[in-house]
């Protein structure tokens, strides 16, 4: 059986799902794409159990069937091929010859039936509408303070509330945490907290990053599938407790400091070329309208900063990892940043000026 593809659509098609092929996994089929054809209509899928990436699109050809073949072999020879060729695929047992023009390449399958297809039925009672500009904020805004590989499962995810009006997201790895909070332009009736594992919030953030379309994000079990219509991710969800973040939001804080985000940025990155190698840690000293940067490090050497702010309180000295507050500054796209603080004991709350909707809580440090 012949099959005919274009090579602009398929290697789309194959860009968008190779994000969880396995390279050398323990099942081989994983390193393979899932191709299914039906009455012109052609699905690719890649998998590595836990995530699962899907692109469809068109073609001329009434062949039904499916089979498998080597993801990466597949795009590589697809990126070689020159723009607006034909690809033919001829499909005979378990090789299948891929011709363009007069480059000929034989490639080993296996059977379509072997893949492990998530099986996901999405109804309208588990399933609702969302800009992808607001899908994209609530995880590229937060995602940095993750937990990676923690013996605490549930903080290696991304926790997320939907209700009827908003979507919150938060992530936290126990010494910061990032929330975002945002209103939903479509009213639903749904009311849903989950837990997205690390890779699928990383697949979903690139799904709504390329995305003009409504995305249409449908719970049921254990899974989430997002879906523009063209492209879909479906993930397994972290199944336990997220911890409750609002105990961790600071209460209280009567120490307000406004600052231009990049001179603040510029110098704690001065102070830290002298900070503790490990530890990172650095101390803020407000005084009126001023803040000063101080590190030190285990040779004696010390580095200080002074810049101008816009803070009238007392006097407080108080100590950060450096690299916690330069990942909020990195995040931030707001000129000027609001901090507030309490004592040199609380965790400090940092959010853009006029952003309102994201918010940050670092935890301080002794020193």
């Amino acid at each position: 059986m012949k099959i005919l593809f274009n090579r602009d659509v398929l290697l789309e098609g194959l860009s968008n799902t190779q994000g969880v092929v396995e390279r050398k996994g323990i099942n081989p089929i994983l390193s393979n794409v899932y191709i299914s054809l039906s009455e012109g209509r052609v699905e690719l899928l890649t998998s590595d159990v836990e995530v699962e990436l899907r692109s469809v699109f068109e073609i001329d050809s009434d062949f039904s069937g499916k089979l498998t073949l080597p993801a990466k072999k597949l795009l590589d020879i697809c990126k070689s091929l020159p723009s607006e060729t034909d690809l033919i695929f001829n499909i005979k047992e378990d090789k299948v010859s891929v011709t363009s023009g007069r480059a000929r390449f034989t490639l080993s399958s296996l059977p379509g039936d072997d893949f492990p297809v998530i099986l996901f039925e999405a109804s309208s009672s588990n399933t609702f509408k969302l800009d992808p500009r607001t899908l994209q904020k609530s995880i590229e805004k937060i995602s940095f303070s993750m937990a990676q590989q923690d013996v605490r499962y549930y903080l290696n995810g991304l926790f997320c509330n939907v209700s009827s009006d908003q979507i919150l997201t938060v992530t936290t790895d126990g010494h910061r945490l990032s929330l975002c909070e945002q209103k939903l332009q479509n009213k639903t009736s749904l009311n849903k907290q989950v837990i997205i594992p690390r890779k699928g919030a990383q697949e979903i953030l690139r799904l709504a990053n390329g995305s003009s379309e409504e995305l249409s994000l449908s719970f049921i079990k254990n899974h989430l599938s997002v879906s523009n219509g063209k492209q879909s991710v479906t993930t397994k969800l972290i199944d336990g407790q997220y911890p409750d973040y609002k105990k961790v939001i600071p209460v209280g804080m009567d120490k307000i400091l406004k600052v231009n985000r990049e001179l603040l940025k510029q110098s704690l990155s001065r102070a830290s070329i002298l900070s503790n190698e490990k530890f990172k840690g650095v101390r803020l000293h407000l005084a009126e309208n001023t803040l000063e940067v101080v590190t030190h490090n285990p040779e004696q050497e010390e580095a200080k900063d002074e810049i101008d702010v816009d803070y009238q309180g007392p006097e407080l000295s108080i100590g950060f990892n450096v690299v916690y507050l330069l990942d909020v500054l990195n995040t931030i796209k707001d000129d000027e940043i609001e901090v507030k603080l309490k004592d040199e004991n609380c965790s400090c709350l940092i959010s853009g000026v006029n952003d309102s909707e994201c918010e940050y809580v670092v935890m301080p440090m002794r020193l």
